[in-house]
């Protein structure tokens, strides 16, 4: 943003946006975010016609902690159920000859063999690549848009679509025994328009870095992962219980209990959470310029030949992402550019821990340990339990007591005025030792876990395995954090480059609040992010569903885990050449 001698904002038209069918592309040179000091502001960076709950409600990160924190005890209510309603549904036209009714959704001992377990990890591995080709695309939209019509209504939608997912599910479970399993392919595509759960916690990080400071980051971040492990973790312990209580009479109560909190947690959202983006354009007629005969025709005339070759490509180049995140021309690029390439890569590696072997971390134990609903149920609590204490300690611990105060202040006494922010520190192109640690010690006890789970020879030491291997949740939530620290630094940190270009306190922080650069770089990091962990997604579970499809049957089921800890040793060599301060 340049401000002329008169002190006046300017700002590119809109019309000079880039907007094409089907994508949002962010120019170089432009935000996605007009600047919030308009004409038509009162002068607190709010407009004129905005009502009196707009001006009063303020974003903060614990409605939205809550909200993540129903939505995901829903998901883990049916997390064990829908396994065993798919491996049901499969069952049911694999076996062949004398064999006792398929219970749908229920425990069907008949079914706990090699072949319906090779069978349903193949379908799982189809049903990730339609799910993680259209989540690939839909996140890297929606994260994008979400630059333009604010965090909330992107949660909103992805919350909504994934209970309709739970929809298609229950109405399988209630149709004819004759209707084809393949009907499941419906609820993974449902799942990928949605942009899937990834979506929701790339909002979730993009939300915190608009109304959160640098320094206390790694703590809301961990706060709302460990949020989300808590429900996860909670959700399978109140579906053993009702399973235990209701036994085979009412295997889909779980399913009408979880649909039933995605209804409240949708009703909360607007409710309670406010958006973090106050200047975002409301609704889609606002996120899109207005289009003239002219534009249209200009849009719609598709390009021919090499041109449109060398514009896609163009869209997909790494290095213009990269610009854009971190500018050259920022003090000390080399080194942030390096921070983020290795981040990305340490992120994506703990996410394909996290995401790869979701499916046999339920089949794996019914057919080595035969385990049942109520077992699987218990495992995942004592597997996700532990992951959620980290996420709230590890990351608030070392970082609170080392914050400094900062007395409070009422915005409108010029006499409270802080004075311009100092310098900021040399060590500001490099990464917090802390951070590193962190996701150093995440890695390695993720590393222990998966090797543990492929040597375990009983359910005990397999859940103990899983409880070490829930310290890599930390690994994924601070490498989301730095990233967020490096592309969208707190205001605090900036400086003028000479005097004549200082501005007062009052002007810089109007344009904190405004935020419009910093928020649309992070829309640009998450919309990245999302399509990189889209595309993990596709691969990572499809493999290792094959591997274990493939090794099931010859005796040997705990391959899959053994080459997902080699990949995470991948990531434990990368954190090496992370540069720290």
């Amino acid at each position: 943003m340049h401000h002329d001698s008169h002190g006046t904002a300017t700002r590119p038209s809109v019309e000079s946006d880039n907007v094409e069918l089907g994508w949002l592309d962010a120019r170089d040179d432009e935000p996605f975010l007009p600047d919030a000091r308009r004409s038509d502001d009162d002068g607190d960076g709010i407009p004129r016609n905005a009502t009196a709950e707009e001006k009063t409600r303020k974003p903060r990160v614990i409605w939205l902690t809550v909200f993540f924190l129903i939505s995901s005890l829903s998901f883990g209510i049916a997390v064990v159920p829908r396994m065993n309603l798919i491996v049901s549904l499969i069952c049911r036209q694999t076996l062949q000859g004398d064999f006792d009714p398929v219970v749908i959704g229920g425990y069907n001992r008949q079914c706990q063999v090699d072949a319906v377990s090779a069978h349903t990890a193949m379908v799982q591995s189809a049903g990730n690549v339609i799910s993680g080709v259209l989540s690939a695309a839909v996140a890297a939209f929606l994260n994008v848009l979400s630059d333009r019509v604010g965090r909330v209504p992107i949660i909103a939608y992805t919350a909504t679509v994934l209970a309709a997912v739970e929809v298609v599910l229950v109405l399988l479970a209630k149709a004819p025994s004759t209707t084809s399993y393949r009907w499941l392919y419906l609820a993974y595509t449902l799942d990928g328009l949605s942009g899937s759960f990834a979506t929701v916690m790339a909002m979730s990080s993009a939300y915190i870095s608009d109304c959160v400071a640098e320094e206390k980051r790694n703590v809301q971040v961990g706060r709302m992962h460990g949020a989300m492990f808590i429900g996860i973790a909670v959700g399978p312990a109140m579906s053993s219980g009702i399973v235990a209580g209701s036994g085979q009479k009412s295997p889909l109560l779980v399913f009408y209990l979880g649909l039933a909190m995605r209804a409240i947690s949708l009703v909360y959202l607007p409710l309670f959470v406010a958006e973090s983006l106050p200047h975002a354009r409301k609704g889609l007629a606002g996120a899109f310029p207005v289009f003239s005969r002219a534009r249209w025709q200009q849009i719609t005339k598709p390009a021919r030949g090499l041109d449109a070759i060398l514009i896609k490509l163009r869209k997909l180049s790494p290095r213009k992402w990269l610009d854009r995140l971190v500018p050259p021309s920022s003090p000390g690029s080399r080194r942030l550019r390096r921070n983020v390439v290795l981040l990305l890569a340490i992120n994506l590696i703990c996410y394909i821990a996290a995401m790869a072997t979701s499916d046999i971390l339920i089949l794996y134990p019914q057919v080595v340990f035969k385990w049942g609903n109520v077992e699987n149920n218990m495992f995942i609590p004592a597997m996700l339990d532990p992951s959620a204490f980290p996420d709230l300690d590890a990351l608030t611990s070392p970082t609170t007591p080392i914050s400094p105060y900062q007395p409070h202040q009422h915005p409108n006494d010029e006499s409270a005025m802080p004075p311009p922010p100092p310098p900021p520190p040399a060590n500001q192109d490099t990464l917090d030792p802390l951070d590193r640690t962190l996701i150093v010690t995440a890695i390695l006890f993720d590393i222990f876990g998966y090797l543990g789970y492929a040597a375990s020879p009983n359910g005990i030491l397999f859940t103990l395995c899983g409880a070490a291997a829930a310290f890599g949740a930390v690994g994924l939530s601070t490498s989301e954090a730095a990233l967020t620290k490096i592309v969208a630094p707190s205001s605090s940190s900036t400086t003028t480059s000479s005097p004549s270009q200082a501005r007062t306190a009052r002007a810089m922080r109007e344009e904190a609040m405004a935020g419009g650069g910093s928020s649309s770089r992070v829309g640009e990091l998450m919309a990245g992010l999302g399509l990189l962990q889209s595309v993990v997604r596709i691969v990572a579970p499809a493999v290792v569903n094959a591997v274990y499809g493939a090794t099931v049957a010859v005796g040997a089921p705990g391959t899959a885990f053994v080459g997902v800890a080699g990949v995470l040793g991948v990531g434990a060599a990368l954190t090496w050449g992370l540069v720290v301060g």
